[in-house]
């Protein structure tokens, strides 16, 4: 099979799957003691009246705005690009590109606001934190169903 089709092909499950994902944040294990718990991060489309002090970097000029909002401190929060490639045995998959921009300290007093149009079928943008000493990398994508905006967890290639 040629890369464009397995590019299609994995572009439409991505599609099919985010059309059923109704969350908008990534969850964390409640039972876990509350030092040990994940962050949740929550992604939505930004308020045009949108106000206080906030992170902010213009990726396109559009008037298209997402807000990103944490519940615990991370270190080293970049926006990042995304890539998709295909292995050396014709599998789909994301590569973490090169960060657009940075927060050494992401806090929750301080949401992240990004002007990006997030509707490709292919991930195009990211995030990735690091908490706890382990790298969390999630996708940006627009549902299928309702047109709300998606972080998708993903785990890219150690090395490409």
């Amino acid at each position: 099979m040629n890369k464009t089709i397995k590019i299609s092909i994995f572009a439409l499950a991505i599609v099919m799957a985010l059309g059923a994902c109704a969350s908008k944040e990534k969850q964390c294990v409640q039972d876990l003691p509350e030092e040990e718990q994940a962050p949740v991060i929550s992604v939505d489309k930004a308020p045009d009246d949108i106000s206080g002090d906030y992170h902010f970097f213009a990726d396109e000029q559009t008037d298209e705005r997402i807000i990103l909002h944490i519940t615990k401190s991370v270190e080293n929060f970049a926006y990042i690009e995304i890539m998709p490639s295909v292995d050396d045995e014709d599998n789909f998959m994301l590569l973490a590109g090169e960060e657009l921009f940075g927060i050494e300290n992401f806090t929750p007093e301080k949401p992240f606001v990004v002007s990006a149009s997030i509707g490709s079928t292919i991930p195009t943008r990211g995030i990735v934190f690091w908490h706890r000493g382990s790298a969390s990398y999630f996708f940006i994508t627009e549902s299928g169903m309702d047109g709300s905006i998606l972080l998708v967890e993903f785990n890219p290639p150690l090395s490409h």
